[in-house]
């Protein structure tokens, strides 16, 4: 993306910088959804409804919260845009939100 946008160096230093610190949440986030799967998927002998309820919710809390952070990333990385950037930016977006909703055969 930094690339596509052309960054200058300072440009480059604060994508970095937003790129590290997302990608750590990121990555915590995405162990947390695990831990929680694996413990919904150990219980699936269990007929305990609560249980899966419980632990299908807090799974669905973090996802939630992983848009979010995507969300706000980009945010970030938009606000350190020039003008013309803006404008590319605008256009990465929609093309990679539509790249994604799209279903691989």
């Amino acid at each position: 993306m930094a690339k596509e946008l052309q960054f200058n160096t300072e440009q480059m230093n604060q994508y970095y910088e937003f790129t590290k610190n997302h990608d750590h949440e990121m990555r915590r986030i995405s162990e947390d959804i695990r831990q929680l799967k694996d413990a919904l998927f150990s219980g699936i002998s269990s007929e305990n409804r609560k249980f899966v309820d419980s632990i299908t919710s807090a799974i669905g809390k973090l996802e939630a919260q992983r848009d979010a952070n995507v969300f706000y990333h980009f945010k970030e990385v938009q606000s350190i845009c020039n003008q013309e950037q803006k404008q590319r930016f605008s256009k990465i977006i929609k093309d990679a939100l539509h790249k994604r909703g799209r279903k691989r055969p």
